[in-house]
């Protein structure tokens, strides 16, 4: 059966996007394997070994550490006999270090613990985190990616049966006995799912082991690109980098945790366990994650603020910031969307299931390439083919050099393009299965106009997803550094950029205030988020 040409059309536009979207991927691959005596030099340096020891070594401590902690907070958000709204609460202030961005948290230890910071007194004299760089990433990182853990493993025990634990436990084994010998290896592929991804979050972080000293990859790409001008050096390490994080990927693929089989149809629900003795370290437990990644970062900011004398002046120093976040956030919240149209057309439904299922197994999984990877490895991939693009225009069209590709707005765009694509497919993705194929039918026969169709049809069915996607897209772009901080024009600040600059200054307030003001457009566009999912849900 030959393929319609409504669906040639959006085959191709799919094509295109994901072309766009893995072809600074593609140019970076390529350079570094054009030149192989600078990979073989990067690769034989004892520098960019202990560079990737470094991040390895950081990315297994904080997977290990938040697999332990996510797991144990999962399971006091569900087994304890406290009340419903309690542990619902608890719930929402434990996963809100998601939204909490690794360089503010880092922000909030290095504040809060110098000499006139909000724990100064109480810390040793002479004490700074960032002679205890390791240690300050640890802890920064576990704060921020435990949540992973917490919701996977979550999720697997809820669809778990608690007879088997229950059963044990009438034949007189203990609880912690029935946990690590039943519940622990049925859940193990959500925790390991859960640690990949916290491991995956600490390859890529850039901000956090920037701000506290720890010299990761990403530090050594992010040096040699802007310090030493070694831009071959940067394809190199970024490459390597590249090459860690598709290895954690694939091994990802074998522990997917939605591949295990539940233990029963119909899962039973566990007695609650009453705590007794041990309410007042589980509330501990939790509210040390909840103090360093949320609460220890707003109330630095806060004393931060108020300590100095000009806090009108460093807020409104904001400003201009703000606005160039809120407009670039924007742009791209508008953009993305639009691109992910015809990714997520794909999967309408259509006489053509066959072919498209077919095109869209590999069409979209390619859209991920650019969300796996870090954003270091994005921006240096996409500098490097804008670079050869300039050259190509100039020499073709002769244009001058405020008209290049390099540093502009547009490639800005084009590198959130590929970091958040994903975001916006998935919402899309997920409207447009739910479409009924009798509608499209019957909007064919009724005027047989493939445009028609989508404009009243289709287009109306996807707009909760548009604006899903586009309000997910809005507040991971406010928070993004290391793309913005290589790729953005020279004058172009944002509040992300300009934390990241006041604090490698050690200007404390005027990190503050960009702090404050870039989690509050960060909540509004969670808030946001979360009212378009509630309006969907109630559709």
């Amino acid at each position: 059966m030959r393929l319609r040409p409504s669906s040639v059309a959006a085959i191709t536009l799919a094509i295109g996007v994901v072309g766009l979207v893995i072809a600074p991927v593609v140019y970076l691959i390529a350079q570094a394997l054009s030149k192989p005596d600078v990979l073989q030099h990067v690769l034989v340096d004892p520098g960019s070994r202990q560079l990737l020891w470094r991040s390895l070594a950081l990315a297994g401590a904080v997977a290990a550490t938040s697999m332990v902690l996510g797991t144990m907070l999962a399971w006091l958000t569900i087994r304890p006999a406290w009340p419903r709204w309690w542990r619902t609460t608890l719930l929402v202030l434990l996963c809100t270090a998601l939204a909490v961005p690794s360089y503010v948290a880092a922000f909030g230890l290095i504040a809060a613990t110098g000499s006139s910071g909000l724990l100064g007194g109480f810390m040793p004299s002479g004490f700074h985190v960032r002679d205890y760089p390791f240690l300050a990433s640890w802890v920064v990182l576990v704060c921020c990616t435990y949540p992973y853990v917490l919701l996977s493993v979550r999720s697997a025990m809820l669809r778990e049966c608690a007879s088997l634990e229950e059963a044990a436990m009438c034949l007189g084994a203990s609880r912690m006995r029935v946990f690590l010998t039943i519940a622990l290896p049925r859940l193990a592929p959500s925790v390991i799912w859960g640690g990949m991804l916290a491991a995956l979050y600490s390859l890529a972080d850039f901000g956090a082991v920037s701000l506290l000293g720890y010299e990761t990859l990403t530090w050594g790409i992010y040096s040699r690109y802007h310090t030493a001008f070694a831009i071959d050096e940067a394809r190199a390490l970024a490459f390597i980098l590249a090459v860690v994080t598709v290895i954690l990927i694939v091994m990802m693929r074998v522990v997917r945790p939605d591949l295990t089989p539940a233990t029963s149809d119909v899962p039973m629900k566990p007695v609650p366990v009453r705590m007794r003795g041990w309410s007042v370290p589980a509330h501990v437990l939790m509210m040390i994650p909840i103090g360093v990644g949320v609460a220890l970062p707003v109330a630095a900011a806060v004393h931060w603020l108020s300590q100095s004398d000009v806090i009108a002046d460093n807020l409104r120093a904001t400003a201009s910031p703000a606005i160039a976040t809120i407009f670039i956030a924007l742009l791209a919240a508008m953009i993305v969307p639009l691109l992910a149209l015809p990714v997520a057309s794909l999967h309408l439904p259509h006489s053509d299931a066959n072919r498209k299922a077919r095109l869209r197994s590999i069409i979209t999984p390619l859209t991920l390439a650019g969300f796996a990877l870090p954003g270091i490895v994005i921006a240096i991939a996409g500098i490097s083919l804008a670079l050869r693009m300039d050259q190509f225009i100039e020499w073709l069209f002769n244009l001058p050099m405020q008209n290049r590709l390099y540093q502009s707005h547009l490639l800005l765009l084009l590198a959130y393009a590929a970091l958040f694509l994903p975001e916006a497919v998935g919402p899309l993705r997920a409207g447009a299965a739910r479409i009924h194929p009798d509608q499209l039918d019957a909007g064919r026969q009724f005027d047989g106009n493939n445009f028609s169709n989508w404009w009243r049809i289709v287009l109306p069915q996807l707009a909760p997803g548009l604006a899903a996607g586009g309000a997910l897209v809005f507040v991971t772009t406010a928070k993004e550094l290391p793309a913005t901080l290589l790729m953005a024009p020279p004058e172009f600040q944002t509040l992300a950029t300009r934390l990241w600059g006041a604090m490698s200054e050690a200007y404390f307030a005027q990190a503050a205030a960009s702090a404050l003001v870039l989690l509050v457009i960060a909540a509004v566009g969670l808030a946001l988020l979360l009212l378009l999912e509630r309006i969907g849900h109630a559709e």
